[in-house]
């Protein structure tokens, strides 16, 4: 019933259903609705109780380096050739960025990339979430062993400063550099800049049904400057209608915009 009033989809939300039910399950307890129908009714009569509702939906999952091979092409192919067009700035948009993961690893192969080539254009990192407690916990940059089990020892070493109590791991500093982060839905129009990189995995394409998908789609790729780059999820597909787009042979999560 949640789902359908939402025109969420089931697929996206198999998975991952029992954490967004308990989640559920505890709003619907706190404003004392006792059953789905009056949840409802609630939910359409109090924007404050929508928005929240909508919050305990989201569904925010992510590690460093997730799907490694991504990365590494991010960081052997995608950047170098950025960066051989001689633009003044780099711009890159996380949208739905979690608790940071994204974007930190984008700052880690940027450092590196940094060291291999030596001059690079100035960075403009937005990272973007409609979560307020992720946007939090992103810029505090603490993190469990959990969240860094597909990065090698010498990244870790390198980028991270383990705290003194317990297993977690601290981003150093100036990682934090150049990163913009903002509350923002991915259904509300997106911010007013073009990029050369876009971030969208594991959110719009999933947990959406493909009329709202299709829109928010088409209004984000908007932003992206011709032959740009977009990246989504190892499980999800382009929408119908997006033949803007061609699919690089070295990595299938990864798409440049067409010239024109």
């Amino acid at each position: 019933m949640l789902l359908d009033h939402f025109e969420r989809p089931w697929r996206g939300y198999r998975k991952v259903r029992k954490g967004v039910k308990k989640r559920i399950s505890r709003h619907m307890q706190e404003i004392g609705a006792r059953n789905m129908a009056a949840y409802l009714e609630r939910v359409d009569a109090d924007p404050a109780i929508r928005k929240e509702c909508l919050r305990r939906m989201t569904v925010s999952i992510s590690r460093f380096f997730r799907e490694k091979q991504l990365w590494k092409v991010l960081r052997d192919r995608v950047l170098p050739e950025l960066i051989g067009r001689g633009i003044e700035t780099l711009r890159v948009w996380s949208a739905g960025c979690a608790g940071g993961e994204e974007p930190y690893s984008f700052r880690i192969i940027w450092e590196e990339v940094k060291k291999k080539i030596g001059r690079v254009p100035a960075l403009d990192l937005m990272a973007t979430d409609t979560n307020p407690e992720n946007l939090d916990r992103a810029q505090k940059g603490i993190y469990t062993s959990g969240s860094l089990k597909e990065a090698d020892r010498s990244t870790i070493a390198a980028y991270f400063d383990e705290k003194k109590l317990g297993k977690s791991y601290r981003i150093k500093p100036e990682l934090k550099e150049n990163i913009t982060w903002k509350i923002h839905n991915l259904l509300d129009d997106p911010p007013d800049r073009r990029f050369h990189l876009i971030f969208l995995r594991n959110n719009l394409l999933t947990y959406y049904q493909w009329k709202i998908q299709t829109e928010a789609f088409h209004r984000i790729t908007n932003r992206l400057v011709d032959s740009g780059y977009l990246v989504i999820g190892s499980h999800e597909k382009l929408p119908p209608e997006s033949d803007a787009f061609t699919r690089l042979t070295a990595s299938p999560h990864i798409y440049r915009k067409r010239t024109g």
